[in-house]
């Protein structure tokens, strides 16, 4: 199993896009996890500010659609039935699926990103940590209020 995946990679990845260009990408096999990654902010927040939008893709395929608000119910980890069904549609076995941690990258550079601050006790102490970008970072900035 793990050799299909070192071949084909990830089956699936969450895109952060602004525009038309895709600029972090979070590699994951169980879609679920992706999806539930992001739950939190389109419960408190709705939909990202414009023209920013986050988009579940299939990497077999390379088919997907964009997460929207109406995709989640406003109980942590439970997702609408309309999304349970575009995941279907796409991936039959989508919620048998196991994954181990996601991993997030910068799309241009393909540089390892950290999924949240504060990794290590260096990180906090260090200066730099304060301008590192993480993913927690990227999606804080784009849902909400225009500041």
């Amino acid at each position: 199993m793990h050799m299909i995946i070192r071949w084909f990679g990830p089956r699936w990845s969450l895109q952060v896009i602004h525009g038309n260009e895709v600029l972090y990408i979070v590699k994951q096999n169980s879609v679920i996890r992706l999806a539930s990654l992001v739950s939190n902010l389109f419960l408190e927040y709705g939909n990202p500010r414009s023209p920013w939008r986050l988009r579940l893709n299939f990497n077999r395929s390379n088919s997907g659609f964009d997460l929207q608000q109406h995709h989640y119910i406003n109980e942590e980890w439970n997702f609408s039935e309309d999304l349970k069904q575009m995941l279907k549609s796409i991936d039959s076995n989508y919620g048998q699926i196991r994954g181990a941690d996601p991993v997030a990258l910068d799309a241009k550079t393909k540089k390892q990103i950290p999924l949240f601050s504060y990794r290590s006790a260096e990180d906090f102490i260090s200066p730099r940590s304060a301008n590192r970008v993480t993913l927690s970072s990227v999606l804080s900035g784009i849902f909400g209020d225009d500041e």
